[in-house]
Parts: C-alpha cells; structure tokens; sequence
C-alpha cells in the first residue's frame, strides 16, 4: 500500500497517483490498518466522484447550455454581439431550455421558424424628410427571419457537433431557409447626383462624395478614422462587416477631398464631422441623404445605393469584373455578378449603334 510514515509524524501519509493525478496527505491514523483503510476510503471517493463527472459529462448537451457556450466562445467578441445576443436568447426561449440539441428535429426548427415570421416590428415613418412619432407595424421579411433564427441555431448546432463533439439531430436547413428576393441594383445617375447635390447641406457634400468614390458601405464610412490614412501609400484601412480589416487604394479624387481636412496631429478622431463638430452619424447622414432625395424629386435611392453608383461606374470604366469585386471586398466574385447586366447594357447600346451591312441589290 502506498502509506508511509514522516520523519517526526505520527501518522500515517497516504501517497499515490489517479488517472495521472497525484494524490498526498495525512490519513489521520497512527495504525497502520487504520491509515490503509482511510486510503482505501480515499481512492474509492476519487472512484465515485470520477464516474459522476463521466455520467455527467456524458448527459445530453441543451439547447441553453449550448447557446451559453457558444457566447462565451464566439459571441460574446463579435461585432455584432448584440444581434448574436438577441438570437439566442429568442431560440432558446423558445426552443426550451431544457430542449437537448440531439433532439432538435425539422419540426422544432420549422415550428421556430413559423413563429419568427410571425413576430412584427415598427418601423419609423418619414414625413417631409422628418420621423413622425408614428410608426408602421410590419411582419418581418424573409431575410431577417433567416439571419435571426436560423443561421445562428445552424451555428451553434454545428460547433457543438465539431468543436465539441456533441451529438446533434439531422436537420434539413435548405428546407427551412426562406427565400430572399435577390438583391436590387440601383445606382444614381449623372442627373440625380447633380440633383441631389443641389439640396444636400454642403457639409454633407465630402462625406457622400467620397461614398460614391469608395464604394465604401455607410457604417465604414462613417467609422472611419484619421489614422485608418496611411498617406504615405495612399491607403485607407476599412473596417468592414465581421470586424475585417482590408485596405483599398486612395484616389487622386479621394485625396482632393480629405487633403483639406487633415489633421496637423494622425489622431485617431473621426473623419467625417457635422456642422456642430461633432462625430458624423449614420442616422444623421442617412436623414438628410433621405430629405435630399425627397426635394430632388430623386425615387427609390438608398444611402446604400451610393455603393451600387461607385460599383456601376468603375465596371462600366473598365468592364473589368474582378477589380469591382476588388474594390468592394467581396470574398467570391460571383457576389459582384450582379452588376454584370451593366456590360450587357452597354453590350446592348454598342450593338444598336452598329450599322447594317448593305447588301447590294
């Protein structure tokens, strides 16, 4: 037996090792039968606590412990963690807490489906440029339910699956995902520009120019940062959906806005200020995008859309597909593809011009 006696104590010591863990202390006993029985009792504890752990180790993982985990992990970091938040909170609730993620079949996730499509928000309404204190109630759409519900139980069912080694149902996701109208392609043209630049308050003017520019997304652009400018490579670094990072080229036409505005000191302040000095935000740009397009007469043009304009006119400069997908930090090209029927339009336009062959009669 593994007990023995120190040098100046009267008990027994108990020394041995556990599934590689090594186990020391007093057995409380100076009889040697009597300390052998208290490690007996000591390793068979270890035993028992050993196979609890194991049995609960081994107890079906739930739907709350699983979105627990997956927050700790991954969402709890993201940037956008209150939407991942959000989701979990909502498919918990109601999947059930105590729901085991091997149990989840298709009718609990198109039962969590049917619910989500259900739910209606309010959505703010523009009177003249203004938000009125009236808002609409609408059913969400299609794109929301997916991205709210079932990309993130799809998520968290799959790291529990391969990063944990869980055991989860098989679920038929292309079922269950909703179809989503593809995605418009407006852009501004020459006339609508100069339309809306005509009302637009001109400390607006910079900011929406350089949209147009950069192809840049309102969120970037409104996040950017003077020392985002590296302007010794004519350089920015854009901060873009997922927290990436990814740099694109500056223009002489982008730096003839920003010149201008430069710091003395690279701090890492806003770029883009409203008249009160203050930060540019995106409900302020996009307000008075909104009111401009409403006096311009201009129908149907997003904020967005200024993406779309930048996108529309670099392919239609160069034609050149992967260098609008470039620009725009698409990570497959076959998400620019959308702007491909501005070829065909010019395509189109150059084949109209053509003339006919005369044929000698």
């Amino acid at each position: 037996m593994s007990i023995y006696k120190r040098e100046g104590s009267p008990n027994y010591t108990y020394d041995f090792q556990f599934k590689g863990q090594r186990f020391a202390g007093s057995t409380g006993h100076a009889n040697k039968r009597d300390a052998e029985a208290r490690e007996r009792e000591i390793r068979e504890e270890l035993k028992r606590q050993f196979a609890n752990a194991r049995s609960f180790d081994a107890a079906p993982m739930t739907i709350d412990e699983a979105a627990g985990r997956y927050w700790a992990e991954v969402g709890e970091r993201a940037k956008s963690h209150r939407d991942i938040n959000w989701s979990l909170v909502y498919i918990v609730k109601n999947l059930g807490p105590d729901k085991a993620i091997a149990s989840i079949t298709d009718s609990d996730v198109a039962a969590l489906v049917a619910r989500r499509r259900g739910d209606l928000v309010s959505y703010p309404k523009m009177i003249a440029g203004k938000m009125a204190k009236e808002r609409i109630p609408k059913r969400i759409s299609n794109s929301t339910v997916n991205r709210s519900v079932i990309d993130p139980l799809r998520r968290v069912l799959r790291r529990a699956e391969q990063n944990w080694g869980e055991t989860v149902g098989r679920i038929n996701w292309r079922v269950h995902r909703l179809r989503e109208p593809v995605e418009r392609v407006r852009f501004a043209s020459a006339e609508e520009e100069a339309a809306i630049f005509a009302v637009l308050p001109s400390h607006y003017h910079p900011a929406v120019r350089f949209a147009i520019l950069s192809g840049l997304r309102a969120s970037e652009l409104c996040g950017m940062k003077w020392t985002d400018i590296n302007w010794s490579g004519l350089i920015i670094t854009v901060r873009g959906k997922g927290n990436k990072t990814a740099p694109i080229p500056l223009s002489a036409a982008m730096i003839e806005i920003l010149a201008p505005m430069r710091p003395r000191d690279a701090v890492g302040t806003p770029v883009w200020r409203n008249m009160s000095n203050e930060p540019m935000t995106y409900r302020s740009l996009s307000a008075a995008f909104v009111k401009a397009c409403e006096q311009a007469g201009v129908v149907g043009l997003r904020l967005h859309d200024l993406r779309h304009t930048c996108a529309t006119r670099l392919l239609r400069s160069t034609g050149n597909l992967k260098m609008v997908s470039r620009l725009l930090r698409h990570s497959d090209v076959s998400t620019t593809a959308k702007y491909a029927h501005v070829l065909d339009d010019d395509l189109r336009n150059a084949m109209n011009a053509m003339e006919p062959v005369k044929v000698p009669s």
